[in-house]
């Protein structure tokens, strides 16, 4: 008896495409000039990409202050990216936002810029395949 393939049953595969990232200063959610300029990209390759499912945003923080607050500044930053993009014309029923305070570093938090890199907001387009 031959083994059904895995996607023999109809059921849609997707892909997670890391955009990229957009950096803030230290306990601020607001757009830089540069940010401005990225995501103004990011929003033109959303809007007409057919394949495109969802968009996820999720915010960060580095881990100077306090950990609620660091959520609440996470949860600030990813609304801040999401409101530029629909600004921009991305539909907003496909974005999803996640605020994950200091929990997922992306780099050491001992070093200045160590902490500037984990102060950022990353950005996943999910395509059907």
């Amino acid at each position: 008896m031959a083994a059904t393939p895995l996607h023999a049953n109809n059921t849609p595969s997707f892909q997670f495409i890391p955009l990229d990232t957009v950096l803030f200063d230290t306990g601020k959610a607001d757009l830089k000039s540069d940010a401005k300029t990225l995501l103004d990209d990011i929003a033109k390759y959303l809007r007409n990409n057919l394949a495109l499912q969802r968009v996820l945003i999720e915010g960060h923080a580095d881990e100077t202050g306090h950990r609620n607050k660091n959520y609440q500044l996470s949860d600030r930053r990813a609304t801040a990216v999401r409101d530029y993009l629909v600004e921009k014309g991305v539909p907003v029923d496909l974005i999803q936002l996640t605020g994950r305070g200091e929990n997922q570093p992306v780099d050491e938090a001992w070093s200045r810029s160590g902490r500037e890199r984990n102060r950022h907001v990353e950005i996943y387009a999910v395509m059907r395949e």
